[in-house]
């Protein structure tokens, strides 16, 4: 974990344009389902979980 400093500096290349792939989007009810696609190594990008 860094500090809010770390993150912000971090996050610029982002908000300046640097492209993000995003892989899958799941819910966070169907984490493990995120957890098998990361540990099979099948993504390519962000696995992104979701909390309501």
């Amino acid at each position: 974990m860094g500090s809010y400093q770390e993150f912000a500096e971090v996050t610029q290349p982002v908000a300046a344009g640097l492209p993000v792939t995003v892989d899958t989007t799941y819910d966070l009810a169907n984490y493990e389902s995120a957890l098998h696609r990361l540990e099979a190594g099948d993504q390519l990008g962000k696995i992104v979980l979701h909390h309501r």
